[in-house]
């Protein structure tokens, strides 16, 4: 295990080392791949010529963005900060499967207008990312984003134990970054689903670790365990239906991995019914 974590940090700073750029910018989301790199390329390439990406996004939870620029401040790298309209995401926000695709290749445009001449893309994409999210890595590929966690066999546990290693110990935010993951597929977003997501983020904040939340309609959400003894589920209930959801599901059929972001393909079944508004 530490020579294939030697070898990985050594490719990346190879890589690093060897680019062909003036510089080059790092989509920051503070997430430990984002931040090991971003530690590595400071090291490689001289903090002047390394800028940290913070992308701001109606889909990106707010928690997720203010966690990502309290790091990016702690590093004291260039930070540049990229704004994407909800305006620019009809495509997205219609939520088809190649969603993900549609979305990274509009925020490498405009990251790509915002660099200056002769500047690089890096995408912390760890080894699973690149297995599970086929269609984001198509579009890194398309418009060659460097990948060199992925690219060198980093997982998620290989980055924690390279942070350790330099002695940072992640304080990692762990809740969901992107709303849109919190969606069944096919679910319009548009309008009111951006809305009932925004609010299904916050709770999905407030619950971490015991549900994984998910937007079936734009009034039911769905509840799914993380064990299989599921607490404090009332209490859950009883917030949703005060931000204003009319139906409260349970999905009953296994306990979830505790992950975000895993793809539900269809509806879960069967549903316990927790709640049914008496006014409908």
């Amino acid at each position: 295990m530490e020579t294939r974590l030697a070898k990985g940090i050594e490719g990346i700073r190879m890589e690093l080392g060897s680019a062909r750029f003036r510089g080059i910018g790092i989509i920051f989301s503070g997430s430990p791949g984002s931040v090991l790199l971003a530690r590595i390329a400071g090291e490689v390439m001289g903090r002047d010529r390394v800028k940290l990406i913070l992308v701001r996004s109606p889909l990106w939870h707010r928690e997720a963005l203010d966690f990502a620029a309290r790091w990016a401040e702690e590093f004291n790298f260039q930070v540049l900060t990229v704004e994407i309209e909800e305006e620019g995401l009809q495509e997205v926000l219609e939520n088809r499967p190649d969603r993900c695709y549609l979305c990274r290749k509009l925020m490498h445009r405009i990251i790509a207008g915002a660099l200056p001449d002769r500047w690089g893309i890096c995408d912390p994409l760890t080894v699973e990312t690149l297995i599970t999210q086929k269609y984001g890595t198509r579009a890194c590929s398309e418009d060659r984003i460097m990948l060199p966690l992925g690219d060198h066999g980093m997982g998620k546990f290989e980055v924690v134990r390279a942070l350790s290693a330099m002695g940072l110990h992640w304080r990692g935010y762990r809740g969901v970054k992107c709303l849109a993951q919190m969606a069944y597929p096919g679910l319009s977003l548009k309008d009111r689903g951006m809305e009932r997501l925004k609010v299904l983020g916050e709770v999905q904040h407030w619950v971490l670790g015991r549900y994984e939340l998910k937007l079936l309609d734009h009034d039911t959400a769905v509840l799914k365990p993380l064990s299989d003894k599921p607490w404090g589920w009332e209490a859950v209930r009883d917030r949703l239906l005060a931000e204003g959801f009319k139906r409260v599901l349970m999905d009953v059929t296994h306990p979830a991995q505790p992950q975000m972001g895993t793809p539900m393909p269809e509806p879960p079944v069967p549903i316990r019914l927790l709640h049914q508004s008496p006014f409908e």
